[in-house]
């Protein structure tokens, strides 16, 4: 900034602050998340196909982990397809 005096130009005694340099974060694959959404046994009752008492059942008789969260009861997408992998069979019963 130029400040004048007696029609003469003097130029600002101190010059401006630098501006700090912007952080960028480093870049992510838009197509990986970090971390995969948990599901709600209503959510895993529906991909099963079932009520959510039997969903229930699984996760009482072990047979589907869950992640708790609080008081929150959620199920990671992972372990239900290894729950649907493990009950898979080569005859119908």
């Amino acid at each position: 900034m130029a400040i004048a005096i007696n029609g003469e130009s003097l130029s600002s005694p101190t010059a401006a602050p630098p501006v700090p340099a912007r952080v960028i974060s480093p870049r992510r694959d838009s197509q990986t998340p970090v971390v995969e959404p948990q599901m709600r046994k209503a959510d895993a009752a529906r991909t099963l196909s079932v009520c959510k008492r039997s969903v229930d059942g699984y996760i009482a008789s072990g047979k589907l982990k869950i992640v708790k969260l609080g008081t929150a009861v959620r199920i990671d997408p992972r372990d239900l397809r290894l729950f649907i992998d493990a009950m898979k069979t080569t005859t119908e019963t």
